[in-house]
C-alpha cells in the first residue's frame, strides 16, 4: 500500500508540480535574457553618443585653424563631418590631422592657413579660383594636387618646393608660361617615376598656357639656331610644334 501511495505521489509531482517549476525557471531565464539585451542596447547607445560627441569635437577643432577663406573653411568642415571617428587613438582627433581634402567647386579663392594642416597627402582644388599657391610650400607630405579649372594661378613653380609631390593635374594656365608648367610637371613626374621616359612633353599639348613654348622646345630652338645636329626625334618634335602653331 505504501508503495502504491509513493508511486501516486511521484506521478502527481511529475505531472503537476514539475511543470510549474520548469515554467518558473524558464521565466527567470527569459528575464535574464531581456536584461542582457537591454544592457547591450544601452552600451550601443552610449558608444554612439560618445562617437557623436567626438565627431562634433573634430568639426569644432576647425575653429582653431587660421583658415580665412569661407569656401576653404566650408570644404574642410564638410570633410571633417564625414570623417570616420573612433573611440581609440587610431582615428584623427583634430582638423590639422586630415590627410585628404576634396574641395571640388567650393568657391575657394585663398589657401591662407592651409599650412596649419601639415599631414595633407592629397588635395583637390578642381574648378575654384585659386591664384596664390605659396601657402602650400610647407606641406611636405603632399603627394597629389588637382588644380584643373584654376586658370589664374600666378606662381605654379611654387609646387617645386614640395619634396613629396608626385602628381599634378592642371588644364588652363592663363598666367603661367608653358615652360614653367612643364618644369613643374616634370618635377612631379621625376619624383614619382625616377628615370623612366617622361610623357610630360605630350601632356603639354592639352594645357593652355602663355608663350606656348615648352622648356624642351626652347632647348631645341637654341640648338637649331646654333646649327647643332638634332636627332630624328628632336626634328619631329620641332615639326609637330610648328604644325600645331600654324593650326592655332
Amino acid at each position: 500500500m505504501k508503495i502504491i501511495f509513493r508511486l501516486i505521489f511521484a506521478g502527481a509531482f511529475i505531472y503537476v508540480v514539475m511543470p510549474y517549476i520548469v515554467d518558473m525557471m524558464g521565466g527567470v531565464g527569459a528575464r535574464d535574457f531581456k536584461l542582457a539585451v537591454e544592457r547591450h542596447d544601452q552600451r550601443n547607445i552610449d558608444i554612439r553618443k560618445q562617437l557623436d560627441a567626438k565627431s562634433e569635437q573634430l568639426v569644432a577643432s576647425l575653429e582653431y585653424l587660421p583658415i580665412g577663406d569661407e569656401g576653404l573653411k566650408n570644404c574642410i568642415q564638410r570633410e571633417l563631418s564625414t570623417t570616420h571617428v573612433t573611440l581609440d587613438s587610431s582615428g584623427i582627433e583634430h582638423a590639422e590631422e586630415l590627410k585628404h581634402l576634396n574641395c571640388f567647386r567650393r568657391g575657394v579663392k585663398s589657401l591662407y592657413g592651409i599650412d596649419s594642416m601639415p599631414n595633407l597627402r592629397s588635395i583637390s582644388l578642381r574648378d575654384n579660383d585659386v591664384r596664390d599657391l605659396s601657402p602650400l610650400v610647407t606641406l611636405h607630405e603632399l603627394k597629389s594636387i588637382d588644380l584643373a579649372g584654376n586658370s589664374n594661378i600666378e606662381n605654379i613653380e611654387t609646387l617645386m618646393q614640395l619634396p613629396a609631390l608626385q602628381k599634378i593635374t592642371v588644364t588652363d594656365m592663363n598666367q603661367a608660361y608653358c615652360y614653367q608648367v612643364e618644369r613643374v610637371l616634370q618635377y612631379a613626374y621625376d619624383n614619382h617615376q625616377g628615370l623612366r621616359p617622361s610623357p610630360v612633353h605630350e601632356s603639354m599639348r592639352n594645357i593652355r598656357c602663355r608663350g606656348k613654348e615648352t622648356a624642351e622646345i626652347k632647348r631645341l630652338f637654341t640648338l637649331e639656331q646654333r646649327g647643332e645636329d638634332l636627332s630624328l626625334d628632336e626634328h619631329n618634335k620641332l615639326k609637330d610644334y610648328r604644325t600645331d602653331q600654324r593650326r592655332r
